[in-house]
């Protein structure tokens, strides 16, 4: 081990690649205490949403063999209130997705919100933003770093669940 060099179990300065258990050791956090009700809320909004999105599509897919079906055996009336059922399949499915994106976008923004809080608390602690100033004179800004990380790390996270469920995982 080089002189000065402290072992990893002491060594405080930050990795660039964590763990999973560290990430939501610090992120995890939005779910519990104060922010917990808005947090689950949302949470649950958004899987509710996946779900009854699915749902509708699940319809349109039953709307498509009920409509040619009814084409092929030459049943006006049928075909005429499967262009209604699909004109309504079609407005809850645009509903649907409006709530979805609503939900997903204020869980991201208030998780960023709480995570910004908790970096720079954890920046203002003992005096980093002082010692960093001595250190790194020329750094400036560093506040709009955290944000900036904050933001990357949550839309990341935000993306991954879709693709493991494109995926089928």
């Amino acid at each position: 081990m080089p002189e000065g060099a402290l072992p990893l179990t002491t060594d405080k300065r930050p990795r660039k690649v964590g763990t999973v258990g560290q990430y939501w050791r610090l992120s995890g956090g939005f779910w519990r205490g104060v922010t917990a009700r808005r947090a689950w809320l949302l949470t649950l909004a958004t899987i509710g949403l996946v779900m009854a999105n699915t749902g509708v599509q699940y319809g349109i897919n039953r709307w498509n063999a009920f409509f040619f079906d009814a084409l092929e055996k030459k049943q006006s009336n049928i075909v005429l209130s499967a262009i209604g059922l699909f004109a309504v399949l079609a407005v809850a499915s645009s509903a649907i997705t409006v709530l979805q994106l609503i939900a997903r976008m204020r869980l991201q923004v208030y998780w960023r919100q709480w995570l910004t809080e908790q970096l720079a608390t954890k920046w203002l602690a003992d005096q980093r933003f002082y010692r960093l100033s001595i250190a790194a004179p020329d750094l400036d800004a560093p506040e709009f770093r955290i944000a900036d990380d904050a933001l990357r790390n949550l839309s990341t996270t935000m993306r991954r669940p879709k693709s493991w469920i494109r995926l089928g995982c």
